[in-house]
């Protein structure tokens, strides 16, 4: 990351976390919020993260990838094969998965997904900051 990453606002931000610990979801939610972020929303899982986006305008994703009864990896893969015009926006959400398995085939399977990311729990938060500005195309 470099200074000028850090002089980039994040503040305007609304990103959904989904994960199935609760812990976790605050642990991710104390980081964003010093960034700046004021606005996260919470999920439980793939599908219950689908119900807050029908309910709120999300800028981004940060999701768990072992979830259940929805992973993170098929919430992508479902978000990704949105073709309605009226949701190219959700179908373009940004989404940077998190797992505390970083093996080489687990990255691969979140980029075939459509994956914007990929962060390594624990989530150092200068690491997450970089992925975050790189997938919104911020710096």
């Amino acid at each position: 990351m470099t200074n000028d990453d850090d002089k980039i606002d994040l503040g305007h931000l609304r990103v959904l976390i989904a994960d199935d610990n609760a812990f976790m979801r605050q642990i991710l939610k104390t980081v964003l919020r010093g960034f700046g972020v004021k606005n996260t929303y919470e999920a439980n899982d793939g599908t219950d993260a689908f119900s807050v986006m029908a309910a709120h305008q999300i800028d981004l994703c940060l999701m768990d990838i072992e979830m259940a009864p929805m992973n993170g990896l098929e919430f992508t893969r479902r978000l990704r094969r949105v073709i309605e015009p009226a949701t190219s926006a959700t179908k373009n959400l940004p989404v940077i998965l998190v797992s505390s398995h970083a093996r080489v085939e687990v990255i691969e399977k979140a980029r075939s997904v459509g994956a914007n990311s990929f962060v390594v729990k624990p989530v150092q938060p200068k690491a997450l900051r970089t992925r975050i500005i790189k997938a919104l195309g911020l710096g």
